[in-house]
């Protein structure tokens, strides 16, 4: 029985007398499309005897959203359905059931309309609203840029009137921004709005669900009070609405920043810029309308939402711009400003930058909560990683560390201040340390629910803006970071393999043939592999994998003495061996196919002999293999 290599393979393979590369593993043509993601287990499905769930359209913070129909009466709807991972925790159940309830009581054309909420016997949650067909208008403005005043101007007033019939009620809505704006084809207009999302509305004479000091919302839309966890209303609101407003004709954001913190100061501190200096055309009427929406203090800005509709009506359309102007500098439009001296920290903590609702208690210079706009990827990476990037691989590494077994041991600690060091080597040691205890603070104050979740975007960003050579870098650390203790338990080596996925650098399935049909030939005579035989076959997986690392080539041989393990006995493991065989025989040219048998024979002969039975092993895959010329 084949037990765990005499040595470390990473060892062996610092002194295997490597041979000269052979010709790589020809490509077998376009690979099949795999869905690596499990099938949902709602599709298919009623849920709570009232509605068919046919095809599921996304997902969010929160929950995932399908279509569907009422199963009686056949009427099409769109159903959101609360998270699994979210139900055990009851306020963000009754935040969930609140956003149902609080959006049907308003009960306005330009709000979702919701027809039913209900929590169902095993603590499902979920609410049933109408299916909308259409596009957000962040997904309008990334495609076409600035719009023309006309069109801009009719959906402002929508959002306002939506917005006015909410406030009515004692509901602000604290998030509105483009995503949540979603424009549908009604009423001969393509631009009919609904508004979306009150999961974070803030609701008059009902119980608070967030604690004093708490900020929710988006950083490029947010209010100064807002920002601050100062008490909002309908004013609060507006702001944003003008955020949006700007946005909607200029092409970028008031108040753009390289990070979260450094968004927020600059809409409490810095006065807004007028619209016309980015948009020359735009007419003084416009400037003012939006500046005052965009005053510091509440009492400056429009009373409510009638009197900013008024405003609007009062801009004539031929006051616009011009339909295709391009604004001043609009190439560069969205980058970031200047950085801000009154928060320095920020220059040190950037976290991920991606356009998500926040939710922080506390806020302070050093809370590295949710994010707000995503990094370009780059083709390559010259000198230090740079913060918003270091921030997310911070909180990987640490949720690698402490989620796998529960525990961030000293050495864990240790290993991964060196292994963020490497990335970030012109950086003060000061600075790093407190990126690092600053992250620890951010991964201990999530909800256990929101671990995963948080843990899966910072991946995402990680796998969208570096490189595939990057990515691979990333892999070996977590790898040291598991080995620090001595040892990679099951849900560390699970982890890593998650990430291989979402990485996109899914190992070759016949470099790991290779590697397993390399292990079986040594427990054809013995059954084991002396050091001498595992240091040749780690030579040959390395002249396969010219360009990988060792601890790349290392795993592929863990992996292959994993699966030998699994297979307990001498049959099962020669016919996974033939399998392996058949696999490379219906998948690689006859080049290739030599070249694995010259590496059998090689590893065979390493111990300077060759058994009677890697003879007969040997045979065996050149049968499978088939006649060669």
């Amino acid at each position: 029985m084949l037990g765990p290599p005499a040595e470390d393979p990473l060892a062996l393979l610092r002194c295997a007398d490597v041979a000269p590369p052979p010709p790589n593993l020809p490509p077998e043509g376009p690979p099949p499309l795999l869905d690596l993601e499990p099938a949902d287990p709602l599709v298919g499905k009623t849920l709570g005897g009232r509605y068919e769930i046919f095809q599921r359209l996304g997902a969010g913070g929160m929950g995932t959203v399908y279509r569907g129909q009422h199963a009686t009466l056949a009427r099409p709807v769109a159903i959101k359905v609360l998270s699994p991972s979210l139900a055990r925790d009851a306020a963000l159940v009754e935040r969930f059931l609140r956003e149902a309830r609080t959006t049907a009581s308003i009960g306005h054309q330009n709000i979702v309309d919701i027809s039913d909420v209900d929590q169902l016997e095993d603590g499902t949650a979920y609410f049933a609203m109408e299916l909308l067909e259409g596009r957000e208008l962040a997904s309008l403005l990334r495609r076409e840029g600035p719009l023309p005043w006309p069109r801009a101007r009719e959906i402002l007033i929508q959002i306002a009137r939506a917005l006015g019939a909410a406030h009515r009620m004692g509901v602000v809505h604290r998030d509105i921004k483009p995503g949540n704006v979603y424009l549908i084809q009604r009423r001969g207009t393509l631009d009919f709005v609904k508004l979306l999302d009150f999961g974070v509305a803030k609701v008059e004479h009902e119980r608070s669900l967030t604690r004093a000091g708490m900020v929710l919302g988006t950083a490029s839309y947010m209010a100064p009070e807002q920002a601050v966890g100062e008490t909002v209303d309908g004013r609060t609101d507006l702001y944003a609405l003008c955020c949006v407003a700007f946005e909607m004709l200029t092409g970028r954001r008031p108040f753009p920043g390289n990070n979260y913190l450094e968004v927020m100061a600059r809409h409490v501190q810095e006065p807004p810029p007028r619209p016309s200096s980015i948009l020359p055309s735009l007419p003084p009427a416009i400037d003012a309308l939006l500046l005052r929406g965009l005053a510091k203090l509440p009492e400056h800005r429009f009373a409510d939402m009638q009197a900013f509709e008024q405003a609007l009506f009062a801009i004539e359309c031929e006051d616009g711009p011009a339909e295709h102007e391009t604004p001043a500098g609009h190439g560069a439009a969205l980058e970031s400003g200047p950085p801000m001296q009154s928060f320095p920290s920020t220059q040190i903590l950037e976290p991920i930058a991606r356009e998500a609702t926040m939710m922080i208690e506390g806020l302070g210079r050093e809370t590295l909560p949710e994010l707000d706009s995503v990094a370009r990827p780059v083709d390559q990476l010259e000198g230090d990683l740079g913060p918003t990037l270091m921030a997310s691989l911070a909180f990987l590494l640490i949720a690698f560390a402490h989620s796998t077994d529960g525990q961030l041991t000293t050495v864990e600690i240790r290993t991964l201040a060196a292994r963020l060091r490497a990335w970030a080597p012109s950086q003060p040691l000061q600075a790093l340390a407190l990126l690092l205890k600053a992250t620890v603070a951010e991964y201990s104050a999530l909800p256990p629910a929101l671990e995963g979740e948080r843990t899966h975007a910072c991946a995402e960003q990680l796998g969208y803006a570096l490189p595939p050579a990057q990515r691979a870098r990333v892999l070996e650390d977590l790898r040291a970071i598991a080995s620090a203790d001595g040892q990679l338990v099951a849900a560390e080596q699970r982890f890593v393999d998650e990430l291989v996925e979402r990485f996109g650098l899914r190992r070759d399935p016949r470099i790991r043939a290779c590697a397993f049909i390399y292990l079986a030939l040594g427990q054809a005579s013995d059954g084991a592999l002396d050091p001498r035989e595992m240091q040749a076959v780690a030579g040959r997986l390395q002249a396969w994998m010219p360009e990988a690392s060792l601890a790349e080539i290392g795993e592929v041989l863990r992996e292959a003495v994993d699966t030998f393990k699994e297979l307990r006995d001498h049959g099962a493991r020669l016919d996974h061996a033939l399998r392996c065989a058949d696999q490379l025989a219906a998948s690689t040219d006859e080049p290739t196919r030599r070249r694995v048998l010259a590496d059998l024979w090689s590893i065979a002969g390493a111990d300077e002999q060759i058994a009677p039975g890697e003879q007969r092993f040997i045979m065996n895959v050149v049968d499978r293999f088939g006649a060669l010329r």
